[in-house]
């Protein structure tokens, strides 16, 4: 339980350096590309530590992957607010 959870928070913390840069930026494209950025960062970051958990035969695969997926998906909707967020708060930048 505990090294599925990890692995969601290290992928979650690696995905949210592209929105933290894009936070500093004024340009409202780079916004958007950091979105997509940061999920395609953390979907990777997950995907190659689950490999590497799975393949080491440290831990059973069916709980790992199950607390893994719940982890992961309890993240997202937390890392989708932020960058909704961003999102918004760049477009009023825009704006103004």
């Amino acid at each position: 339980m505990g090294v599925a959870i990890g692995i969601s928070t290290i992928a979650s913390l690696l995905g949210a350096i592209p929105l933290a840069l894009a936070e500093q930026s004024a340009e409202p494209r780079q916004a958007a590309t950091a979105v997509l950025t940061a999920q395609a960062v953390r979907m990777l970051a997950a995907l190659l530590l689950t490999v590497a958990a799975v393949v080491s035969k440290w831990f059973a695969p069916v709980p790992l992957l199950a607390w893994l997926l719940a982890s992961y998906l309890v993240l997202m909707v937390i890392d989708t607010v932020h960058a909704a967020r961003l999102r918004r708060r760049q477009m009023r930048g825009q704006q103004r």
